[in-house]
């Protein structure tokens, strides 16, 4: 049975709009660690990077293959393995995590002027970096938005894809 368009056409912009903001913090999250490794000769930065592609690559398949078989189980699995990696990797690691405390508070707390002791104890040297590179920071904070969004079109996504599949049950118990 497939799908009426307006419900493929739905289903089809909200899986475009998680993915671009899933795999968008991930290529932000990319560029960003390699400009830090190069800016503060740190290789270990690097494997974030290599974590990043490997993740788009995770991202983008999951996305194919849910749109691809849409309304078989097969579809429906890769949904929802696609929504559980952006929910723990570009929203709660990178976005969270890497964007929120690693960066927002960091600065945040840098600029307002907290004690040095404070600082100095949630953000450590040398896995943290003094907020002095405006672009190694703008590109570390952007990850928050990035990562919000994903969660934000991610669950949106499930929604309408929750949605979707109660009517076709609903029609097909109807039909009976």
């Amino acid at each position: 049975m497939s799908m009426p368009q307006s419900k493929s056409t739905l289903a089809a912009r909200s899986m475009i709009k998680a993915g671009l903001a899933s795999i968008g913090t991930m290529l932000l999250t990319a560029i960003h660690h390699s400009y830090g490794a190069f800016i503060y000769q740190t290789p270990w930065r690097h494997y974030i990077s290599l974590v990043s592609v490997a993740v788009i690559v995770a991202l983008a398949l999951t996305l194919f293959v849910s749109w691809k078989w849409m309304t078989k189980p097969m579809g429906r699995l890769a949904l929802w393995l696609f929504a559980v990696i952006s929910f723990l990797i570009p929203v709660i690691w990178i976005g969270l995590f890497e964007g929120g405390y690693t960066h927002l508070l960091k600065n945040i707390l840098y600029s307002s002027g907290a004690s040095r002791t404070l600082y100095l104890k949630m953000f450590p040297p040398p896995m943290y970096e003094t907020p002095n590179d405006v672009f190694f920071e703008t590109t570390g904070v952007l990850q928050v938005f990035l990562g919000v969004l994903a969660g934000f079109y991610t669950y949106r996504l499930l929604q309408i894809q929750l949605r979707n599949r109660k009517l076709e049950k609903n029609s097909s118990y109807l039909q009976c």
